[in-house]
């Protein structure tokens, strides 16, 4: 296109007016000396001077589409029926018993021992629902107390239940 001094004569100009542009849009941009001005003379109206002149009535008429189909829709109190829409509903509440609650037995199981050849004192390492702990003889963690404890095999109490449990 341009050859030889032709388009640095019109390429350098045309550079240092570019990047003089930016530098001017970032240097305006954090030295802005703009006042925010408060105007005194500001009207005022009270919200209720506004009123919507169109009245909306809710037909609602229809099935909620949430309830399965053999459940009622009952009458809720924040909209009414026209006087062709009003019509008698009955609503039965059938109670079903609730069944007994059935205390399950917690997932105890053995991991380990831990022993002082020192002082003699011996920790065992109990995972109990999922959840490992340290323990020492006779302590309760979730309603299991914890017996005995030795190499092999533990032996834990959970209410009258007694559960044995081996490595």
């Amino acid at each position: 296109m341009f050859k030889g001094k032709k388009a640095i004569y019109i390429l350098v100009p045309l550079n240092i007016a570019i990047w003089g542009f930016f530098i001017y849009r970032f240097y305006a941009a954090y030295t802005s000396t703009d006042d925010i001005e408060i105007s005194v003379n500001t009207e005022s109206f009270k919200i209720d001077e506004i009123k919507d002149s169109v009245t909306y009535k809710l037909a609602l008429n229809y099935p909620d589409p949430f309830l399965r189909e053999g459940e009622k829709q009952k009458n809720s109190s924040n909209y009414s029926l026209s006087e062709g829409q009003k019509k008698e509903k009955k609503i039965t509440v059938v109670k079903t018993p609730t069944p007994a609650i059935v205390k399950q037995t917690p997932d105890v199981k053995y991991l380990g021992l831990i022993k002082n050849t020192s002082s003699g004192a011996a920790t065992a390492l109990v995972s109990v629902n999922g959840q490992s702990k340290l323990i020492k003889a006779n302590e309760t963690i979730d309603g299991v107390t914890f017996k005995s404890f030795d190499q092999n095999q533990l032996i834990a109490q959970w209410g009258k239940e007694k559960i044995v449990v081996k490595k």
